[in-house]
């Protein structure tokens, strides 16, 4: 007979698992996927785990059993994973009178906003939100330029990008009408350019020492490896969400769990390389990219070492950079180390239109100390 005890039990397990299933979130952040791969796919969803787990504690609370402690304990334990993925700041943060700051932008252009000419009567959003930014330092990642002169060829971004008279450009695909890569643009002399060696076809992770007044800042632009999720991929959520059929979440989440297979150990190798370069760096560090993953993985927490989070430090809620209706990810990042503060932060919000990215650009000012 079901009865109240019976009800409890059930209750008591699906919490128990609950626990389980943050525990695993947490660990995502910190085994790396050529290990143990099955955390990654609790990382991903740390957020609606989170959730539940607040749902068990109302539960319990109004129900007045002590159970509510399992998941009270489980939120107190995982409370800087969450501050990571939920930030809340109240009120603007206070910081210490500078008289040096700088302005940071990082942005996945998605081939510079698919290389559609800059024009004042049709401008290309990509190029137009990058040039009235007003950055100090610009890192692009999937730059993208043609020979063909009907689109955007490396003359005009040279014409456009006047103000920013150094720069390091860094191709990992030249093709006969396309060249693709990396960029770092800035307003200050570069003393030294260098890319970070790692097995990848199309991502690729690269620095430079850049002196601002007295100081020495070595700034890394990373696009770590993507799940290479295409568009019929989306289309394939989309319908999923839009018809749901029980079969067809199954079919669907093999196919995405498989390409999450391949791309994430190698993601985490590559997280492993540029964090030995940025524990090793000598200088003031500043590291921004696109990383494919979420705020608790292991390529995140890796690479993010004893770096500050720009987002968590200054922003509120999501924060999701990832350009989709369907899927709220953040996904771009910004930190920098201890000899900078952190005056503001924003995410450019760009319209999708056929100039635009899958992503949205990310923009913080930096204090220096």
């Amino acid at each position: 007979m079901f009865n109240k005890s019976t009800a409890n039990n059930i209750l008591l397990t699906l919490n128990i698992f609950s626990v389980i299933a943050i525990s695993l979130s947490l660990l995502g952040g910190y085994i790396s996927p050529v290990k143990f791969e099955l955390p990654i796919y609790f990382s991903l969803t740390f957020p609606v785990i989170v959730l539940i787990n607040f749902c068990f504690i109302v539960i319990w609370g109004v129900l007045r059993r002590w159970f509510f402690l399992i998941s009270l304990i489980a939120i107190i334990i995982s409370y800087p994973q969450i501050a990571t993925v939920y930030p809340i700041h109240f009120g603007k943060i206070k910081t210490n009178p500078v008289s040096k700051s700088l302005v940071v932008v990082s942005y996945n252009t998605m081939m510079n906003g698919t290389t559609q000419k800059h024009l004042k009567h049709h401008p290309n959003q990509v190029i137009e939100y990058l040039l009235s930014s007003n950055a100090d330092i610009i890192c692009i990642q999937e730059y993208y330029v043609r020979r063909d002169k009907a689109f955007l060829t490396a003359n005009d971004v040279d014409s456009l990008f006047k103000n920013y008279p150094y720069k390091y450009i860094k191709f990992d695909g030249e093709y006969i009408e396309t060249k693709t890569g990396l960029a770092i643009f800035s307003k200050y002399p570069i003393i030294k350019n260098e890319r970070i060696e790692y097995t990848s076809i199309f991502n690729a992770s690269i620095y430079s020492d850049i002196v601002v007044n007295e100081d020495t800042i070595r700034v890394f632009n990373n696009h770590l490896e993507s799940n290479r999720f295409t568009g019929n991929d989306m289309l394939l959520a989309q319908q999923l969400k839009d018809n749901f059929v029980s079969k067809e979440l199954i079919n669907t989440s093999k196919y995405f769990s498989q390409k999450l297979s391949v791309a994430y150990p190698v993601r985490a190798n590559q997280a492993d390389k540029v964090a030995e370069v940025i524990q090793s760096t000598p200088y003031k560090k500043i590291v921004c990219g696109d990383f494919n993953d979420v705020p608790i993985s292991y390529s995140y927490t890796k690479m993010k070492g004893e770096l500050n989070d720009a987002f968590a430090k200054y922003g509120t809620e999501f924060g999701s950079t990832f350009n989709s209706s369907l899927y709220k990810l953040r996904l771009d990042y910004i930190f920098y180390d201890d000899n900078f503060d952190v005056i503001d932060f924003e995410i450019g919000i760009i319209s999708n239109t056929s100039s635009s990215s899958d992503h949205f650009p990310i923009k913080c000012r930096l204090a220096l100390k």
